[in-house]
């Protein structure tokens, strides 16, 4: 199989812009395959989404970098509204409503898309609030089973201190 090697891969790699560099890595399944790689590309961009993996990152760096051309400005409410209607694909539907929920973004309008991606995104946001209340159910839970947890250890420091105080504590049997 013809393919670069990895020295030779990784120092091209650095000067390869986004688009380049997964062209360069669609040459081959042995340079597709190398997560590696992968993973030093997505570490050289400043966004971290930690849902995501490290291709997932770069097509969202690419997202990005299109979408900072929107006459908008970048971070506004308008500009999140033309990314929506700009994007088509489940994939990057998928990886931008990982980004808006990185950003806090809940308040998108949906109501111009058709129905297919309207559905689409919906399903993105209602996952990723699943996901939140989850989470937020579990920590309240852990902090329910820790007071319950701590309340029965000082009752029971209480009901063990009373019979200390207890003179006949040494004529009690026990079983």
């Amino acid at each position: 199989m013809n393919c670069f090697k990895c020295i030779v891969d990784r120092r091209i790699s650095e000067f390869l812009n986004i688009r380049d560099f997964v062209n360069l890595r669609s040459i081959c399944k042995t340079h597709y395959d190398d997560s590696e790689a992968w993973k030093i590309k997505a570490i050289s961009f400043p966004m971290n989404v930690n849902t995501l993996n490290s291709k997932e990152k770069i097509a969202l760096h690419y997202l990005l970098k299109i979408s900072s051309q929107f006459t908008e400005p970048i971070g506004s409410l308008q500009w999140y509204n033309n990314i929506v209607t700009w994007l088509q694909h489940n994939v990057s539907i998928k990886i931008m409503s990982s980004f808006l929920f990185h950003q806090s973004i809940t308040s998108v309008n949906l109501s111009h898309l058709c129905l297919r991606r309207r559905f689409v995104w919906q399903r993105q946001f209602h996952c990723k609030n699943i996901l939140l209340k989850n989470r937020i159910r579990k920590r309240k839970r852990e902090v329910d089973d820790y007071k319950l947890e701590d309340e029965y250890s000082s009752k029971k420091r209480l009901w063990e201190n009373s019979f200390l105080d207890y003179p006949d504590f040494e004529h009690i049997e026990t079983y």
